[in-house]
């Protein structure tokens, strides 16, 4: 190393430190701009990238100048180095996950949507010249132009005015696949206003955090920065083929949407097609007519003729194994990466281990490896 101080090689110039803890925001961006261009090589054409990441504030350390700092490793409110400099200043909100989407962007990434959790029980602040932060971008990512998308994965109760339009399960003949149609009630001043089973989910995410008590499965080690279940489960469910992929290209499985027979004699010569898009086609309903839509099959999206396969889902910073638990608990395989052993050799591995055999799941069927071009170099 140049120096006692200095974190740089002084032959090759290259930084030597851990990822967070870089020591301005452009070195952070394009650090994870690499990480996720390796994502992005192993990632399905038609796959979806789902990215949580958080902003921060430019500031000393404690109340000290990032150059007094020293030796110092901790992280999250223990920052060894400031993010400041060029036109960031004290206090400045640095603007990281828009700086990285750009980054990303730039390197060949479809940005698609951004998402905002909104969290009920956020952690109490005690600034005075700003609101308290009570929500986390969730940013949707994709690989090509087209992609996979199941809008009928993850639906919302619809509410429209005072009346409120659930969505119910139905019974069909998918049911030991944990796929069910859906169907709400339909009355005629709503029409137009997606009447289907619930609507399309929202770009708005309601839903408190999640305490971790990694106690439970038998592991010492504590992650006070665990994302909820209930966000993996939104993304795993509109993101990945509940069918499976095709066991040789992988390619996800696409579900087949209709009508129902007695929902579809309300529907006018085109069966219903102007409905889909603007709400035409319903004039002949009447009040207590249910909108009945029911899935009726899954179709590959390709033509090789192979088995379907679980969807694999991969989470390059995997910590506690939140991703891994609810992938595993909805049929998806898993792949998880995480710098910390201990994390992946004690918390990660037991918890999942853990949910893997607790009572209310059952034993999954082995499953075919994972191909080649999806394993990561060391």
């Amino acid at each position: 190393l140049d120096g006692e101080t200095s974190s740089h090689c002084r032959l090759c110039g290259a930084w030597r430190g851990e990822l967070g803890l870089e020591q301005s925001v452009e070195a952070y961006i394009a650090n994870m701009v690499s990480v996720f261009a390796e994502v992005r090589r192993v990632l399905h054409p038609a796959g979806v990238c789902f990215i949580n990441i958080s902003d921060t504030y430019a500031s000393s350390v404690n109340g000290r100048a990032a150059i007094e700092v020293t030796g110092d490793d901790r992280t999250f409110r223990d920052k060894p180095l400031q993010p400041r400099g060029g036109c960031i200043k004290p206090k400045d909100l640095c603007l990281i996950p828009e700086k990285l989407m750009i980054a990303l962007q730039e390197s060949g990434w479809w940005v698609r949507s951004r998402c905002v959790w909104q969290k009920v029980n956020p952690i109490p602040s005690s600034v005075k010249d700003r609101p308290t932060l009570a929500h986390e971008d969730v940013w949707i990512l994709a690989k090509s132009e087209r992609y996979f998308w199941d809008s009928w994965g993850l639906r919302e109760l619809a509410k429209y005015g005072r009346r409120i339009h659930t969505a119910v399960g139905r019974d069909t003949k998918y049911d030991n696949q944990s796929v069910a149609g859906v169907h709400t009630l339909y009355h005629k001043k709503t029409a137009g206003s997606d009447p289907t089973g619930g609507r399309q989910l929202r770009s708005v995410w309601t839903f408190p955090t999640q305490p971790l008590d990694s106690r439970k499965w038998g592991s010492e080690i504590q992650h006070y920065a665990a994302f909820p279940e209930e966000l993996v489960r939104r993304c795993l469910l509109v993101g990945t083929s509940a069918w499976g992929i095709c066991g040789k290209c992988r390619a996800p499985w696409r579900r087949m949407v209709r009508p129902s027979e007695e929902y579809a004699k309300h529907f006018g010569s085109n069966n219903g097609a102007d409905a889909d898009r603007n709400g035409k086609g319903y004039r002949k309903h009447s009040a207590g007519v249910i909108v009945d839509y029911m899935t009726v099959g899954w179709e590959p999206a390709c033509r090789c003729a192979a088995d379907a396969i679980p969807s694999l889902v991969l989470d390059p910073f995997c910590g506690s194994a939140t991703t891994g638990v609810v992938a595993l608990r909805y049929s998806r395989d898993f792949v998880g990466i995480d710098i910390s052993y201990e994390y992946l050799g004690d918390l990660a591995t037991k918890r999942i281990e853990h949910s893997l055999t607790a009572p209310h799941r059952k034993p999954r069927k082995p499953r075919a490896p994972i191909p080649d071009q999806l394993a990561l170099p060391l």
